[in-house]
C-alpha cells in the first residue's frame, strides 16, 4: 500500500478542444490551427514549471501564452494550447499528434491528441 502511494503520479493532463464555434481556422501563411485547453494537475506539494513538446510529428508548432507555465502545488490549471500545422499532415481531415508535458525535472507526461482541419479530398469529390 505505502508503494503505491509513493508511486503515484504527481503530474496529470489532459487535452480538451477549445473552440466550440469551429473545429479549426485556417491562418493567413496557409497553415491550420486548432485552438485546444490542456488541464494540468500538480499534485506534489511544490510549485512545478512545464512547457509542452511535440513527439514524433515536428512539422506541429505548439504554442502556448507563456513556456514553461507555473502551477502552484496541490493545484490545478487550465492552459490554453494552439497547435498550428501545415494541411499536408491531414488524412482526412484529421492527424494524430502525440502531445508531452515536461516538467520542470524532466519528467514526461505524454497523451494522443486528434488534430482536425479541412478534408481536401471530401472538398474535391463534390
Amino acid at each position: 500500500f505505502c508503494f503505491l502511494l509513493l508511486k503515484r503520479p504527481l503530474t496529470e493532463f489532459q487535452v480538451l478542444r477549445g473552440g466550440l464555434d469551429a473545429p479549426y481556422a485556417e491562418l493567413e501563411d496557409g497553415r491550420i490551427s486548432n485552438r485546444l485547453h490542456v488541464r494540468v494537475s500538480n499534485k506534489s506539494r511544490e510549485s512545478k514549471e512545464y512547457r509542452f513538446m511535440v513527439g514524433e510529428n515536428t512539422e506541429v508548432q505548439l504554442i502556448t501564452p507563456r513556456s514553461p507555465f507555473p502551477v502552484p502545488g496541490e493545484r490545478m490549471l487550465t492552459v490554453p494550447l494552439f497547435a498550428a500545422f501545415s494541411r499536408d499532415i491531414l488524412d482526412s481531415g484529421r492527424a494524430r499528434i502525440m502531445v508531452i508535458l515536461v516538467d520542470d525535472g524532466g519528467e514526461k507526461f505524454s497523451q494522443k491528441v486528434t488534430l482536425l482541419g479541412p478534408d481536401e479530398r471530401a472538398r474535391r469529390s463534390k
